[in-house]
């Protein structure tokens, strides 16, 4: 009886081990870029697309640019509740140099990245819980080689 009890708990330890490990995170690892744009339509106008560059190394470490400002402090994660990732971080600098327009910060929530190309969408706030002025859009990132 023990020894079976004892077989289930290294099985189930290592399933769940197994499947930490697993997550999809490591599809991201690489350089991306992409544009995207405005889903207001008149602010679209106004500004026009925008670019964005991200570096993710092998421990999820990330740098990147939207427009001209600069990410850090970013974070990747799965995204249980759209179904997919979340990379949360800070901006510095303008996003546009020859407009007014500033966030401090950015959201992405990707898709599963497949062959070389993520889908998803952007969120420029102010912080990362309730901004009236948010602006979003969507974007197409692809891997560059």
């Amino acid at each position: 009886m023990l020894k079976t009890a004892l077989f289930g708990f290294v099985l189930l330890v290592t399933t769940l081990c197994g499947q930490a490990k697993e997550n999809g995170l490591e599809l991201f690892v690489g350089s991306w870029a992409g544009d995207g744009g405005f889903a207001n339509i008149d602010f679209n106008k106004k500004v026009g697309s925008v670019h964005f560059e991200l570096q993710i190394d092998d421990k999820y470490a990330i740098t990147g640019s939207v427009g001209g400002a600069e990410i850090y402090a970013a974070k990747l994660t799965v995204d249980d509740w759209n179904d997919g990732f979340m990379i949360r971080g800070k901006l510095r600098g303008k996003i546009f140099p020859d407009h007014e327009f500033r966030k401090r910060r950015v959201v992405f929530l990707l898709e599963k990245p497949q062959n070389g190309s993520v889908p998803g969408d952007f969120h420029l706030k102010s912080n990362y819980t309730f901004d009236l002025f948010m602006r979003q859009g969507g974007l197409t990132l692809h891997q560059s080689p």
